[in-house]
């Protein structure tokens, strides 16, 4: 594979409003300037074999051959999120730190999108935690082990709490409680809290949440 000089690399940064990241032309042994790098993807473990580095959001791994072929990384600045479709969907982690193996995450070869987020796991310019924040609760009245959530969460058993909640306190935001993973399955719209989950039917089988845009509010359960 041919791999772009440096000074289309250049050229592709200064494109930045239709590219939505701007990626090196490759790293490895005998190339430089990871550091200069915010993040940057090795295809095999412990930051070995071949290498991109970018600055911004990567909705499809596939433009840069890279799709489904990410066995570490290493973060140089902020937060990222990895998702395991493209444009962000499917089973995404948050990573904070460089990580010489992806397999405890069960994401080694499984990176399909990414982009920079922040401490709570919002990407730059959208919702942050004041925007929504909600509490599960596993006993009713807002009682018992407690999980606060600030973002979406597709999978509530990565958290230890599949089908536990009991009550929801909706502190602020939308969201859509679900009682399948991935946001599928029977879903309520909430606003408000909940003190007893049966009266929306969903007491002990909620297994995914998400934080819905205002225009998107419906009338609740």
């Amino acid at each position: 594979m041919i791999r772009p000089s440096k000074l289309l690399a250049g050229a592709a940064c200064i494109a930045a409003l239709v590219i939505p990241a701007c990626v090196s032309g490759g790293y490895g042994p005998g190339y430089g300037g990871i550091e200069r790098s915010e993040v940057v993807v090795h295809e095999g473990e412990n930051y070995s074999g071949t290498a991109q580095s970018f600055d911004g959001a990567v909705p499809d791994f596939v433009e840069y051959r890279l799709n489904d072929a990410i066995s570490s990384i290493r973060i140089n600045s902020g937060s990222w999120e990895v998702c395991t479709d493209a444009n962000f969907r499917g089973r995404c982690e948050v990573l904070t730190s460089s990580t010489p193996s992806l397999r405890a995450l069960q994401m080694n070869n499984n990176i399909s999108s990414m982009r920079p987020v922040d401490g709570y796991g919002y990407p730059p310019g959208q919702a942050g935690p004041g925007y929504g924040s909600l509490t599960l609760f596993s006993q009713t009245g807002l009682r018992g082990d407690a999980l606060t959530v600030n973002r979406d969460e597709p999978n509530l058993s990565r958290a230890g709490f599949n089908d536990r909640a009991r009550s929801v306190d909706v502190r602020s935001g939308v969201w859509a409680v679900c009682a399948d993973g991935n946001y599928l399955g029977r879903c309520v719209t909430l606003d408000r809290p909940v003190s007893d989950l049966r009266d929306a039917g969903l007491s002990g089988s909620i297994s995914s949440v998400r934080l819905l845009p205002d225009n998107r509010h419906r009338r609740g359960y």
